[in-house]
């Protein structure tokens, strides 16, 4: 499964999605505060640089 948090802000997922926030905040969370890139760590979920390949034509 994926949880798919384009375009939200971390406020937007704690107010319409807040089991979604805190099982992101519990399991994600941690790991991604040990990765190398600076973008990583700070970003939660999907709040990772954007890939537009992979939206094109809804996919």
């Amino acid at each position: 499964m994926v949880i798919d948090l384009f375009g939200l802000t971390e406020n937007e997922v704690k107010r319409k999605f807040p089991d979604i926030y805190q099982h992101v905040l519990l399991k994600v969370k941690p790991e991604r505060e040990q990765n190398r890139r600076k973008s990583r760590r700070e970003k939660l979920g999907g709040y990772l640089e954007p890939n537009p390949k992979l939206r094109e034509n809804g996919g």
